[in-house]
């Protein structure tokens, strides 16, 4: 067994994990901007009509301001709570999952960079 196999290993790991948040970030997104669409529709207008990755209201604005408004979204929902999420159980529930899962994406993400930064840099 040679000794850079662990941290090859780990390398792996970090990557997978990392691959495998992603999808289930976007998909914890998408349940909290149905909820918005579908129950707190007030919110939703005056906020620039959000759509997601796999959600698109039939009354949603035009893609590129869409994108644009996803991108704040995703952003702002991540770092601060809208005040129509702490009165909704399951969107505070989708919330707080999409902020793990975007935690444990980053700490994939970072610690691979970290990994593979470390057997560049033992290679020269």
């Amino acid at each position: 067994m040679r000794a850079s196999e662990p941290v090859e290993a780990l390398i792996f790991a970090l990557w997978a994990l990392f691959v495998c948040t992603v999808p289930a970030n976007m998909w914890s997104f998408d349940k909290l901007v149905r909820l918005q669409y579908a129950a707190h529709r007030a919110s939703w207008e005056p906020g620039g009509s959000c759509h997601d990755f796999f959600f698109r209201p039939p009354d949603a604005r035009g893609s590129q301001g869409s994108r644009l408004t996803l991108q704040r979204c995703a952003c702002t929902w991540l770092l601060r709570t809208p005040d129509w999420i702490w009165w909704d159980r399951e969107a505070l529930r989708s919330v707080f999952q999409a902020r793990v899962l975007m935690l444990v994406s980053l700490v994939g993400v970072v610690g691979w960079i970290a990994l593979v930064l470390r057997d560049v840099g033992a290679l020269t």
